[in-house]
Order: structure tokens, then sequence, then C-alpha cells
């Protein structure tokens, strides 16, 4: 929704969403909007490789103008031509990277809509932060529960033993008592 919602409202004519994934220092493809697959774009980058790799390194916004039909093209139905300017944000929550938008425009990203592209990526960083928390808070919810299932049947085990124990432990104090009978006669 997000990078429909931005691109509609950029005017773009391809638009594309990169989450950050920590444990390979990887920005993955996510989202897109109006994207054409082609052979020589990745649907990954690592830290520093490409523009979404570097704007993720940097932590900055990256805008690239006089773009040639060889680095990029944004497709219609009756045109395919290069865009004018391809606007890449970084995702940030509290300085800590989660993704990056890129937005391709056959329009010139003025500074207003460059304004509005600063403020939504923004709200969909914060966005992010909060699927990702959810995500940790049901990881461990359900590390949890195997813990309470594997605690439960631990203890159904060592309540089971106790019984065995104590059903020895009456079976010993009865041949007690009846030693001690025999002891007594």
């Amino acid at each position: 929704k997000s990078i429909r919602f931005v691109s509609r409202y950029m005017d773009a004519c391809a638009g594309a969403l990169y989450t950050y994934n920590r444990e390979e220092s990887l920005c993955e493809l996510r989202a897109t909007y109006a994207f054409v697959e082609r052979k020589y774009l990745s649907n990954q980058f690592k830290i520093g490789e490409g523009i979404v790799g570097q704007a993720a390194v940097e932590k900055k916004p990256i805008l690239l103008k006089k773009i040639i039909r060889e680095e990029a093209v944004g497709n219609t139905g009756t045109v395919s031509e290069p865009p004018k300017n391809i606007y890449t944000v970084p995702l940030l929550y509290e300085e800590e990277l989660y993704g990056v938008l890129e937005i391709a425009s056959f329009e010139t990203t003025d500074d207003t809509k460059r304004e509005f592209l600063d403020s939504s990526s923004q709200i969909i960083s914060t966005a992010l932060y909060t699927a990702f928390q959810n995500l940790k808070i049901k990881e461990l919810l359900e590390s949890t529960q195997k813990s309470n299932e594997t605690l439960q049947i631990r203890t159904e085990e060592v309540n089971e033993a106790n019984e065995k124990l104590k059903a020895m432990n009456d079976e010993l104090q009865a041949q007690s008592d009846e030693l001690q009978a025999q002891s007594d006669e």
C-alpha cells in the first residue's frame, strides 16, 4: 500500500520498496509499483552495492538525474523511456535502517516532492519498525509457548516419578512395618 500510494502521488513510472535483512546485510525487494523485471536488475542489494545499497550505507537520500536508457527505463503500454529522476530514500527509524524506498519518475523531482518523499519515508519506517517488532514479539511468544509445553511435559514426568517414588516409599514403609511386627513377635 505504501509504495502504491507514494508512487501515485509522485506520478512515478516505477517504484520499489526494499526491506533490510540484518542477518545477511541485504536490502531485499518486498513491494513494487509498475516494476518490470529485467535480467540485469537485482532483487537484493548488499550494503554499499548499487544506489539502493549506497543509500542504505550512507543513510541519506540519493537523487539521480540525466538517466540514460541503458541505466533505467520506465515502461507504459505506449512508451518505454528513461525516467528524468530516480529518488532513493533510506527508511530509518531512530537512525536504524529498516529498508530503502526508490521512486523513478518521468517528471523532475522538485523540492516539494522530495519533502513529501522524506516525510513519507519516516511514516513507512515507523510502520516497518512496528511490523518487525510485532514479528519479534510473535517469535518470542512462540518460543515461550514451546518452552511452556516442554516445561509442562517435564513437570508431568517429575510428577510421575514422584508418584512412583511415593508408591515405592509406601511399599517400603509397609515392609518396614511388617518387619517391625515380626521383630516384635
